[in-house]
């Protein structure tokens, strides 16, 4: 009976010590494996559209490799700490261990900067030579191409949910999605890779990619509304100004600051919509004009100037929800003398 208790002891101590010792490669292991996500994503924000899909999608085996290999690892490293240790001999287990975790990281480390040399040799050599502003704009791509890979998902599945209901006798909706031609293009392009034939045959007859320009007017929901191009230095991109009732109009400026081209479109707009990413008081902390962005004490102003009635604040940051709407418009009724409004998600405005 002494001998079975104290067996037990032993294998519970032992047991402890490994659990103990494993949680150092468990530590590397999940931070290689962020490590490998990581490197990725940087990868894909060297490109655009489908093709840093196709960049993402070719570094998935590596990640599964990076998974085996770490466990494979873990569960040798586990094995000769628990011989060496059964037999009393706790330095060369230690030791042991050691050597494993060192091979571990230094095995990971080369892996994954050959794989970088291989790949992206160019992109490698410039991102290690790169100075921190340099490096900082590299990590504006990377949160883009997350940005954009949300955006791909939203997209595809809500395209893909209207050409399902299209598919049931009982819907007969149609849907209109007006845009310039480099978009209606991305959008296609998306759609064949992306989606089924048997969905994709709807578009053209049930769903609807309207081409406008700079200028044009068409008739939407009952309203004359205008497209115009707002001069975007990042990608073209299109306003809009719709005809309401009794002369009044609604403009939207797009998702960059005001261009004076706008001005015929904007000026004396009873709403005015334009994107304000932040407060001016912390436009060092969030770098709006980096972005191509404008700051509430920017949008307001403009607002003024251009005598809109009522002006609402969209496109913003997300540090501080709760505070967001009163301190926006505590900063924005110094600047601007109609109504202010700055929306939560979801909220409804009535016109």
């Amino acid at each position: 009976m002494r001998k079975y208790i104290y067996n037990s002891i032993q294998e519970s101590k032992l047991i402890v010590s490994v659990c103990k010792k494993n949680m150092i490669p468990a530590f590397i292991t999940s931070f290689l494996l962020g490590l490998a996500s990581y490197l990725g994503a940087l990868i894909a924000g060297r490109f655009i559209g489908v093709r840093a899909l196709a960049a993402i999608a070719l570094l998935a085996p590596f990640d599964g490799l990076t998974v085996i290999t770490q466990n494979i690892l873990i569960t040798g490293s586990t094995s000769i700490y628990i011989r060496y240790k059964s037999q009393g001999k706790t330095k060369q287990a230690n030791r042991a261990f050691g050597a494993i975790l060192i091979f571990q990281a230094a095995f990971f480390c080369l892996f994954f900067y050959c794989l970088l040399c291989i790949l992206f040799p160019l992109q490698t050599v410039s991102f290690f030579s790169s100075d921190l502003s340099q490096i900082k704009e590299m990590l504006i791509h990377v949160i883009r191409i997350c940005c954009f890979g949300s955006a791909v998902s939203c997209f595809s599945n809500t395209l893909s949910s209207f050409l399902l209901a299209c598919k049931k006798p009982r819907y007969k909706g149609e849907a209109y999605i007006y845009s310039h031609k480099e978009v209606l293009d991305l959008i296609r392009e998306m759609a064949e890779k992306l989606l089924l034939q048997k969905e994709t045959r709807f578009i053209g007859d049930r769903l609807h990619l309207v081409e406008i320009h700079d200028g044009e007017t068409k008739k939407i929901i009952g309203h004359d509304i205008t497209f115009f191009d707002i001069r975007s230095t990042k990608a073209k991109q299109y306003g809009f100004c719709m005809e309401m009732k009794e002369g009044k109009k609604l403009t939207n400026c797009g998702d960059e600051p005001y261009n004076p081209c706008e001005e015929k479109y904007a000026q004396n707009s009873e709403w005015l919509l334009h994107e304000a990413f932040c407060l001016y008081s912390q436009r060092d902390i969030f770098d709006p004009y980096e972005k191509h962005h404008s700051t509430v004490k920017d949008a307001c102003e403009l607002a003024e100037k251009l005598r809109g009635r009522n002006l609402i604040l969209y496109h913003t940051e997300d540090r501080n929800l709760s505070e967001r709407k009163m301190l926006y418009y505590k900063e924005g009724t110094q600047y601007f003398k109609g109504n202010l409004f700055i929306p939560d998600d979801l909220e409804s405005l009535e016109l």
